[in-house]
């Protein structure tokens, strides 16, 4: 059943199946902008370090034998109670070989406006098939010598194949986001989370100040649900900083892949992983952590310059992969403390993240 944010259709994955691939997916854009409401569709970014799965099963002749080699090899091991070796026996002679799908993945988002989170994202896998292994008598199983259990080594020898591609290269929808609803999802039940296993408040008494990044701590509370999602305020930061107030768009500079999970209590949590969009070449800067606050931040204005806007190491600093966080605490401690003077509602960000710290 599809989540109350997940847009997929058979509709939607045809359309998608039918577009011609090409290197910046022009064809793929427009068929989704004239055929659905996806008229504002752009394509952002790649991900190529996924690994390879397993396609096909292919007779000597390459005629097709199974579409899907796990069910086929799944129905076969059945066929003899789990058994290995008769299994090899069967088809260790019969010249079957076993193809490869080799992947990239494709983030593409339709930006609707208004709020930083009101947009869908889409991301779609294209997919080229190629001749892999044999997969009985050099790769999947090797016999083992009955004298000492040995594994025969020889059952392992790799026989190659000329690298050649089996058809044009397809594309295939992984997920269609609608992320204003996976927020939304998100947080009502996160603060059901935090209702639920919050018992009793234990410290803070009422203020007139409303502060809704400063929520009172729990008795018996993890500590996830001591704040406000984390999720949520990636977006708020990013809209109440220099970069929200001059226009730019989140869905322009990050992508998202989204997790969700039940845990032991069987409350839904919702979760992503931003991933950047820049295509440079771009080294990172957690080698120069032991620097003063100055010197440190001087490369961040250089790394904001190959970016291409000012404050986006504080969203990378969060993501964790090029700026590491103790870097983001001491720049944050320096304009608490006075030595760095940045614009107001950037100070503004780093302040509530020195009080309550999140990352990804």
């Amino acid at each position: 059943m599809l989540k109350e944010y997940d847009l997929r259709s058979d509709v939607l994955e045809t359309i998608i199946a039918s577009a011609k691939v090409s290197r910046r997916h022009q064809e793929l854009c427009g068929l989704l902008a004239r055929r659905t409401k996806f008229d504002r569709v752009g394509y952002v970014t790649s991900r190529v370090q996924y690994s390879h799965r397993p396609g096909r099963v292919l007779d000597i002749a390459c005629r097709e034998v199974a579409s899907d080699f796990r069910e086929w090899l799944s129905n076969e091991l059945q066929k003899r109670n789990g058994d290995s070796e008769a299994t090899w026996d069967a088809f260790h002679k019969s010249g079957y070989v076993f193809t490869e799908i080799r992947r990239v993945l494709h983030y593409f988002t339709h930006d609707r406006g208004g709020a930083q989170d009101n947009f869908v994202q889409l991301r779609i896998w294209e997919e080229q098939e190629f001749l892999a292994e044999e997969p009985f008598e050099r790769k999947i199983w090797g016999r083992c010598l009955e004298r000492d259990d040995r594994c025969n080594a020889g059952g392992y020898l790799q026989k190659l194949f000329a690298q050649r591609p089996l058809g044009p290269s397809k594309y295939c929808l992984r997920d269609a986001t609608d992320m204003k609803t996976f927020n939304a999802v998100a947080n009502d039940w996160h603060e059901y989370g935090r209702r639920t296993l919050g018992r009793r408040l234990i410290d803070q008494p009422a203020t007139d100040r409303c502060d809704p990044y400063r929520i009172s701590n729990y008795g018996d509370c993890r500590d996830s649900y001591r704040h406000m999602r984390g999720g949520q305020r990636f977006f708020d930061d990013w809209t109440t900083s220099s970069l929200g107030r001059a226009g730019e768009r989140i869905s322009k500079r990050w992508c998202f892949d989204v997790l969700e999970h039940r845990d032991a209590h069987n409350i839904r949590s919702l979760s992503f992983i931003p991933q950047w969009t820049h295509k440079e070449s771009i080294a990172s800067i957690g080698r120069h952590a032991a620097l003063d606050p100055c010197s440190l931040y001087a490369r961040l204005k250089k790394f904001d310059d190959r970016i291409g806007a000012a404050f986006n190491w504080y969203f990378y600093g969060l993501q964790g992969d090029l700026i590491l966080k103790p870097q983001v605490q001491l720049i944050c401690v320096a304009v608490r403390d006075g030595l760095l003077k940045l614009p107001r509602e950037n100070s503004a960000v780093l302040h509530r993240w020195i009080e309550q710290p999140y990352g990804f």
